[in-house]
């Protein structure tokens, strides 16, 4: 029994995520500085495993060839994300807040979205912001006022390009990335 669980759960993904991976090098300037706040606010944190642009979550399951062979697709995709903005995001299932580089989406981007979506069914927000978590804390530990403040002298924004393209199961785990 046991045997036939693993094998269903390799062949079978539900709750999942596509995404553009990024460099963490491309972010390490921003990155640094904005840690530098929450360490020296003493505000706890915690950063993604991996950096990326999520194209769409796939909550319902599927056969992780499908899947795989979506990312096929996608791989030679060259995106450049122009930046827009610093934002914290409200964690709407998750007791927590996201620190993000929001960019502006792009034509690429937004067909990336809707091949996903033509084969899979995908949730679905009120629009479609491209961006990545930097970090991770708990809600409400950041204030407008110092929000503000960290945004008033931090380094310019960096143009992102898509590195390679993942695969992330329910876990935030990553799976596969080509």
């Amino acid at each position: 029994m046991k045997f036939y669980q693993y094998i269903t759960e390799k062949k079978w993904m539900k709750g999942t995520m596509l995404g553009f991976t990024i460099n963490p090098k491309d972010i390490k300037r921003i990155s640094d500085y904005i840690e530098s706040w929450l360490i020296r606010h003493k505000i706890k944190y915690d950063k993604p495993d991996h950096y990326h642009f999520t194209i769409a979550m796939i909550p319902e399951k599927y056969p992780k060839d499908d899947l795989v062979r979506k990312l096929n697709e996608l791989k030679n995709l060259d995106i450049k994300f122009n930046p827009k903005d610093l934002q914290l995001f409200q964690g709407l299932n998750t007791p927590k807040d996201y620190i993000v580089l929001e960019y502006k989406p792009n034509m690429k981007f937004l067909k990336s979205f809707n091949e996903v979506a033509d084969e899979f069914e995908v949730k679905r927000f009120p629009s479609i912001r491209p961006h990545t978590s930097l970090f991770i804390i708990d809600k409400n530990s950041i204030d407008q006022d110092m929000f503000k403040d960290i945004k008033f002298s931090m380094p310019k924004l960096p143009i992102l390009k898509s590195k390679e393209v993942g695969l992330w199961n329910n876990k935030f785990e990553m799976e596969t990335k080509i």
